[in-house]
C-alpha cells in the first residue's frame, strides 16, 4: 500500500512539475511576442511630414479665429503672419509656422495648436521625429 501511495504521489508531482514548465513556457513566449510587438510599434514613428502633411496653406477665417485664441490663451505673442498644416489624424489640430520677422521674412518658429481646447505649444517641447527638416512657407 505504502508503494502505491509514493508511486501516486510521484506521478502527481511530476504532473505538477509539467504544467508549471508548461506555464511558464507559455508565459515566456507570449510576454516576448508583446516586447516584439512593441519593437516594430515604435519604428513605425512617423515624421512630421506625414503627422502634418503640405504643402503650407494660408489659414480661413475660421482657423484663424481657432488659432488666435489658442496663441493668445497659451501666451505666444507676436505671431501677426502664419501658414498652416493640418493634423492627419485629428481634424481640430494644426502646425502652424510662425514668422516674427517681417523684414527678413525668415525667422520661423512652429507650433502646434488644439483648437478644440484653445492650446498651442512650440513643437521645441515635443517629441516629433523630424520636426527640424520642415521647410518654411517660404
Amino acid at each position: 500500500m505504502k508503494k502505491e501511495n509514493n508511486i501516486t504521489l510521484g506521478k502527481g508531482c511530476v504532473i505538477i512539475i509539467l504544467i508549471v514548465i508548461t506555464v511558464a513556457i507559455t508565459t515566456y513566449v507570449i510576454l516576448d511576442r508583446k516586447s516584439k510587438k512593441l519593437e516594430k510599434e515604435s519604428e513605425k514613428v512617423e515624421t512630421a511630414e506625414q503627422m502634418y502633411p503640405g504643402p503650407w496653406r494660408e489659414p480661413t477665417m475660421e482657423e484663424i479665429r481657432v488659432i488666435s485664441i489658442a496663441l493668445s490663451r497659451s501666451n505666444i505673442p507676436g505671431c501677426g503672419e502664419y501658414y498652416v498644416r493640418k493634423s492627419s489624424h485629428y481634424t481640430n489640430e494644426y502646425l502652424i509656422a510662425c514668422n516674427y520677422d517681417y523684414i527678413e521674412k525668415g525667422r520661423w518658429e512652429y507650433y502646434i495648436v488644439w483648437a478644440l481646447t484653445g492650446k498651442a505649444m512650440s513643437v521645441r517641447g515635443l517629441d516629433i521625429k523630424d520636426i527640424h527638416l520642415i521647410k518654411p512657407p517660404y
